[in-house]
This record gives C-alpha cells, sequence and structure tokens, in this order.
C-alpha cells in the first residue's frame, strides 16, 4: 500500500493529504473541518447530502464542517486524490483579518479548472517550502482562492508603498533573522493576504525570494572577502544548514557557493 504523507500548514490548523495510493470507496463519513477534494486519476461517484456528482480531473469538491459525505469509484482502477483540511479557527481568522464574512460553501461541486489548477499549484509550492515564510504564503494564498472565489469578489490590491518599504527595510537591516509573516505584514500595517499580494505587485518579488536574495548576497560578500567556513557563512546568514544555501544560490548563479575561487 503507497504511504500516505500528511503536511501540516498554518501552525497545524490545516492538513495537506497527499498519496500515490488508489481509493475504490468511502461509507459515509465527515470531517469537523472544511475540506477541499480535488481527484488527480479516475473518476468517482461523489455524495454530500442533497448533492451527487462525478468527480473527474476537471472538477473539485468543498465541503462546510461536519457535512456527511460518501464516495464510490465508477472504474476498476480506482481514484487518486489530493485532500485539504483546514478547521474554522483559521477560515474565521482569515475572514477578520480581511473583512469578509465567515466561509459557508454553497455548492459541493465546483466546475472551475482555473481554481482546480491555481490550488493544485500552490499545493504543490506548500510542499516544497523549505521555510515556514514559504510555508505561510502558501496557505493565505489557498485561503483567498477559496475564500474570493466563494463571494464572486475582485481581489483588491493595496498599493500602501509606506507600509512596504517598513517590511522592506526591516528584511534588509537584519536578513539573518527569522522574520515571519505576521511580524513583517503588521509593520506594513496590511493583513498578510492583501500584504503578499501588495509586497509583489510594489517590489516585484515575493517577501520570502526578496528576503533569500538579500541573504544570497550578504553570503556572497562574506564568501568573496573572508575564508570564513561555508556552513558558518549559511547559519550567519540566516539559511537553516549549509544545504539549504547551496540549493538557494545555485538557484541564482547557476553552480555552488563552493566553486567560488577564494584567494
Amino acid at each position: 500500500m503507497a504511504p500516505v504523507t500528511t503536511h501540516s500548514l498554518n501552525k497545524h490548523h490545516a492538513h495537506l493529504i497527499l498519496t500515490d495510493q488508489r481509493y475504490y470507496s468511502f461509507p459515509k463519513h465527515y470531517h469537523e473541518t472544511y475540506s477541499v477534494a480535488i481527484l488527480t486519476d479516475g473518476l468517482k461517484h461523489f455524495r454530500a447530502g442533497r448533492t451527487e456528482c462525478t468527480l473527474h480531473c476537471a472538477n473539485l469538491v468543498t465541503m462546510n464542517p461536519c457535512e456527511i459525505h460518501s464516495g464510490e469509484s465508477l472504474t476498476e482502477e480506482g481514484w487518486q486524490q489530493i485532500v485539504l483540511l483546514f478547521d474554522e479557527n483559521s477560515a474565521d481568522k482569515f475572514a477578520e483579518e480581511n473583512g469578509l464574512d465567515k466561509l459557508i460553501f454553497s455548492k459541493t461541486e465546483k466546475d472551475d479548472a482555473f481554481l482546480r489548477n491555481r490550488l493544485i499549484k500552490t499545493y504543490r509550492d506548500a510542499v516544497d517550502s523549505e521555510t515556514e515564510m514559504e510555508k505561510e504564503h502558501s496557505f493565505e494564498t489557498i485561503m483567498g482562492l477559496l475564500f474570493y472565489k466563494e463571494n464572486a469578489a475582485d481581489i483588491p490590491v493595496y498599493h500602501n508603498i509606506s507600509g512596504i518599504q517598513r517590511a522592506v527595510e526591516a528584511m534588509t537591516d537584519e536578513p539573518q533573522q527569522k522574520h515571519n509573516l505576521n511580524e513583517l505584514a503588521h509593520k506594513a500595517g496590511m493583513s498578510k493576504y492583501h500584504f503578499l499580494r501588495s509586497f509583489r505587485k510594489t517590489v516585484g518579488l515575493t517577501p520570502h525570494a526578496y528576503l533569500n536574495m538579500l541573504r544570497i548576497e550578504r553570503a556572497r560578500r562574506i564568501l568573496l572577502t573572508t575564508d570564513n567556513n561555508i556552513a558558518d557563512i549559511a547559519a550567519g546568514c540566516g539559511f537553516s544548514d549549509q544545504a539549504h544555501f547551496t540549493r538557494a544560490y545555485k538557484k541564482i548563479y547557476g553552480t555552488p557557493p563552493g566553486s567560488i575561487i577564494r584567494k
């Protein structure tokens, strides 16, 4: 049996469940959390309350907490899926921070290939995250996609240049520190979600990518001007370890930091 991997997001208030396992049926059950299910292969007959639909590789289903549901495969090969679970506390907090109504999924089945594909991409970003800020970014993006889709509202972008500048200065002054999204958004005077969107619009990079560049450039200067150990440089510039620094450096410069000829 293929292993099931659960990735925790938002300080364990959300969980992303991934597996190569194939499923054939689920009895009636419910989750205490909100849930979003996306098939990556196969066909599934899905029931939730009065809703019955065929879940396939171009739609998705969203469920409110405690909605009873079940499903059976429509093929002998079964189905594969990605499931996101997030609790009411995290949804209510996002709503409060962004001036939105409580999240209530009014329709279970969503025939929305754009939303499906954006969610899958963001799920992958979350799984590949190397830092807590990247995970926070992914979670806020997921919440924004679900909330604004449900409310059929345009997503505003706030042009708070002075607020963004305060966040930039905080990272520039101390790139080695463990900056978090909540702290930076607070400095900017914005919700985390709107801070992420505005920062990228203003600076051209995500906060995490910008912080990463600050760390890479600082580490490179030290590499070129000292004979310090690479592992010590990595730690001193805010990277979790030498391997993390090497991956980040190589993405930008195409070669590992150890290839620099130091004199």
